[in-house]
């Protein structure tokens, strides 16, 4: 048997390779290899992996990247490594022309591989990136740039002004490194259906006190991350007073609802370049302003995590005196042994906490909480002991009404004492939602539990104890249920991405 030096995959005619590429695309498109259970998106959809789709095979060489050029389905995303060299300006625009027939596309510019890279380097790659992409932006739905360099976040401000982006929904702008407290002076941005914009906390910030954009808001209920800023030592700090503002003024033009994760706020009022000059759009630095109809109805929501206890009191001492009483909280993921607040938590407020190990730290937040919503996520440290405390103290959680437990170590029996102690003394709690990883109760345990609330939500126990089958009646109960703690917390369902209650799946 003999073969040929010409027969290999280079040898196929374009018609073939581009099918080839076809039946690659195809296999992209199964939903278990986009959204897989519990993992990340497999490296074929991975836009920091060298082997996504269809840029793996773009990059074989020139042939492969004009014949996958030809086909506009494997280009609705458009992936720019900025740290590829071989990634030039010709590759760029051959991958957008070759998008044009797309309606709506979606942005990555990002590292491919360990972002190491000047700053300076980063910001020449990023405006290449821009230059290239201006023409393309009307189509733009979703624009991610995963930079290194806070200072890179500011440069795209610049580059964004006046631009007009009638399709982005969503706008992230991420940084790890804080080399610079420069303004991030984006103050005309022409966003319609702007829906989420995720910045450094900074960012965040000086957008918030000097966008025009919105009253264009109002109808979309934004959804505000502010993200990775903690400088080291003293430089560049990051007053929760300035932060405070901007959480506040949005509150006042929108129903708002923010998500703060990996940020640390220093203990000053003010830095010197939060106070130097007023924002672009007028506002005072550090005073509240006035909702623009002089009664604010919008609700706020506010997530926290992966953050520390004194920083997230801080924010919150800010917040708290000059917001709406309905404020819905969470706190997930955090160490809050530093926890302490000056202003307690108001009579209408919701709270949400998720994997709180500390025990000091639990009594701590309830112990300033005065609201009617409680929902306990796999939290380790709510036991029998916390659920003594709201038993025999009238000062602990006052107000509660409504209560939402998973995860948890609590028993049953404990749970039954406290409902019926607090429903003797006239502190009777209306909704209990027990919603999975908790010690089932006995027959008895459960009787008492339901003559001690108006309703409760316990489908494992029901189950367990009393044959249900898990049926269509039973899904259609649980549904409900659902539905009722989804509207308890409704502010924060675009703020809990990682939540890991799966039976809460509308929030």
């Amino acid at each position: 048997m003999s073969f040929s030096s010409r027969a290999s995959i280079s040898c196929l005619a374009n018609e073939t390779l581009l099918a080839i590429f076809g039946h690659i695309y195809q296999h992209t498109q199964d939903p278990f290899l986009r959204f897989p259970l519990g993992h990340p998106p497999r490296p074929i959809l991975n836009v920091h992996s060298k082997t996504m789709f269809p840029y793996a095979c773009a990059e074989v060489c020139r042939r492969w990247l004009a014949i996958s050029a030809m086909d506009a389905r494997f280009w609705r995303r458009v992936v720019i490594p900025i740290d590829a060299p071989y990634v030039t300006r010709e590759v760029i625009q051959t991958v957008l022309e070759a998008s044009r027939k797309n309606s709506k596309i979606t942005v990555d510019i990002c590292y491919r591989g360990a972002p190491l890279m000047d700053p300076s380097l980063e910001h020449v790659r990023i405006k290449l990136a821009m230059e290239c992409l201006r023409p393309h932006l009307s189509r733009c739905s979703e624009f991610t740039l995963g930079g290194l360099y806070r200072s890179s976040t500011v440069l795209l401000a610049r580059l964004f002004e006046c631009i007009v982006l009638p399709e982005v929904v969503d706008l992230t702008l991420a940084s790890s490194i804080v080399d610079t407290d420069e303004r991030f002076a984006l103050t005309v941005l022409d966003c319609p259906k702007l829906h989420r914009v995720d910045l450094d906390a900074r960012s965040l910030a000086d957008f918030v006190l000097s966008s025009a954009g919105w009253k264009l808001w109002k109808k979309c209920e934004p959804v505000l991350s502010a993200t990775s800023y903690r400088p080291h030592g003293e430089l560049y700090p990051l007053s929760p007073a300035f932060f405070g503002q901007a959480v506040i003024t949005a509150h006042m033009r929108a129903r708002v609802a923010f998500c703060i994760e990996d940020v640390e706020f220093s203990g000053l009022d003010a830095s010197p370049s939060e106070t130097s000059d007023p924002s672009p759009a007028g506002l005072p630095i550090f005073v509240v302003p006035k909702s623009d109809d002089g009664n604010n109805n919008n609700e706020l929501s506010v997530c926290f995590s992966c953050m520390d206890g004194l920083s997230i009191s801080r924010l919150l001492d800010h917040v708290v005196p000059s917001a709406k009483p309905d404020v819905s909280i969470a706190i997930m993921s955090s160490d809050l042994s530093s926890f302490s607040m000056k202003h307690r938590l108001g009579s209408r407020s919701r709270l949400l906490l998720s994997d709180v190990n500390d025990k000091a730290s639990l009594l701590a937040i309830l112990g300033n909480w005065d609201g009617p919503v409680l929902l306990l996520s796999y939290c380790p440290a709510f036991d029998d002991s916390v659920l003594r405390l709201l038993r025999k103290n009238k000062k602990f959680c006052p107000n509660l009404i409504n209560f939402i437990v998973g995860g948890c170590p609590c028993t049953p029996r404990a749970l039954s004492r406290m409902l019926r102690a607090r429903h003797r003394a006239g502190r009777r709690v209306h909704g209990v939602d027990v919603t999975g990883d908790v010690m089932l109760p006995t027959e008895e345990e459960l009787t008492l539990i339901e003559k001690s609330v108006d309703e409760l939500c316990w489908y494992e126990a029901y189950r367990a104890l009393r044959g249900g089958d898990g049926g269509e009646d039973d899904d259609e109960h649980e549904a409900d249920s659902e539905s009722e703690t989804g509207q308890l917390f409704e502010g924060l369902g675009g703020l809990l991405p990682t939540f890991s209650l799966g039976d809460l799946g509308t929030l």
